[in-house]
C-alpha cells in the first residue's frame, strides 16, 4: 500500500527499451490516474560513451513534459541483474517472525554478501 503524505506523485519505470511515467493524484482514500506516458529510449548514437544514458534523459524529459506535472516526488521501478525478486511460502506467521523467516530465505538464495542486500516484501 502505498503511504505518501503528498497528495501528487510521479511514478517513474526507467525499462531498457522505453521510459513510462504515471502522475497519480490521492483523492480521500484512493489514488487516481490523472495522466501517463510511454517514450521509446533512443537507440541512436548509442556506439558513444554516455550516449545511451543522455537518450535515457531526453525520454525522460518527455515522459515529464507529456505528463504536465508541477510535482517533484518520484516513486521509481528498480530492476536489472542486481535485483532478485522471489516468491517465498511460509505457514501462517506472527509480523516479527515473518520479517525475520523472509530475510533468512533471502540470505540463503541471495548471491551476494548479506552485507551488501536490502531485503523488502509484502505479503500476498
Amino acid at each position: 500500500m502505498l503511504k505518501l503524505v503528498n497528495k501528487d506523485v510521479i511514478g517513474l519505470d526507467i525499462g531498457s527499451h522505453s521510459v513510462k511515467t504515471v502522475h497519480l493524484s490521492k483523492s480521500r482514500n484512493s489514488w487516481e490516474v490523472r495522466s501517463a506516458a510511454i517514450v521509446d529510449i533512443s537507440p541512436e548514437g548509442t556506439e558513444n560513451p554516455g550516449r545511451r544514458e543522455i537518450n535515457i534523459v531526453r525520454a525522460i524529459q518527455n515522459c515529464l513534459r507529456i505528463i504536465q506535472t508541477k510535482t517533484k516526488l518520484a516513486v521509481c521501478s528498480v530492476g536489472g541483474p542486481d535485483v532478485a525478486i522471489r516468491n517465498f511460502d511460509f505457514p501462517m506467521l506472527q509480523p516479527e517472525e515473518m520479517e525475520k523467516a523472509v530475510v533468512l530465505e533471502a540470505k540463503q538464495v541471495c548471491p551476494f554478501t548479506t552485507n551488501d542486500i536490502v531485503v523488502d516484501y509484502n505479503l500476498v
